[in-house]
């Protein structure tokens, strides 16, 4: 499992480096086990075989570079990240809130994923496509810890910026 690095800087001058590493339960059932997964093209996208969805590996922000997602995942707003996951191409999309819960892997956090297959993604708020009641509150997941039952979730209104990672369906 990878470790996750976090930057606070306080004013222009004054940064500090917090490195955190998963922590995983053993008593826990595994959701997000490895062979659920089957990697795809050039290492940058999964195939989820119980799903049979393709996720992008890296959040938006991050590169693959052949070995691991390199680079910051970066805040967006809700329309900023569509409108980013839209000129992807290839079918990419913005997943919505099951598709997105799919990922989360209770038996870890910090972050609550699947490390091996997903590597470097933040502990943090993930947006999904899906509303919440109107469409000005949107269903977010946040992976610091993986919440187990949809009510716990956030929506929108808490969060003006989140992360985002890009799905698509599998061409037949």
């Amino acid at each position: 499992m990878q470790p996750i690095t976090t930057s606070l800087c306080i004013g222009l001058l004054l940064c500090s480096t917090v490195i955190h590493a998963q922590k995983c339960e053993n008593d826990v059932p595994k959701t997000g086990n490895d062979s659920r997964y089957e990697i795809l093209s050039n290492g940058s996208e999964v195939r989820d075989k119980k799903t049979n969805l393709i996720w992008q590996r890296c959040s938006l922000g991050q590169k693959w570079d052949g070995n691991t997602c390199i680079g910051t995942a970066q805040d967006y707003s809700w329309d900023e990240a569509l409108t980013i996951i839209g000129k992807l191409g290839t079918q990419y999309r913005m997943p919505n809130i099951k598709e997105l819960q799919s990922l989360a892997d209770y038996q870890c956090m910090q972050p609550a994923i699947n490390s091996n297959i997903f590597p470097n993604t933040p502990a943090e708020v993930f947006w999904s496509s899906s509303a919440y009641g109107n469409p000005s509150n949107v269903w977010t997941v946040d992976f610091e810890y993986g919440e187990t039952s949809i009510v716990q979730f956030f929506v929108s209104y808490y969060y003006k910026s989140a992360k985002a990672r890009a799905i698509r369906s599998e061409n037949k």
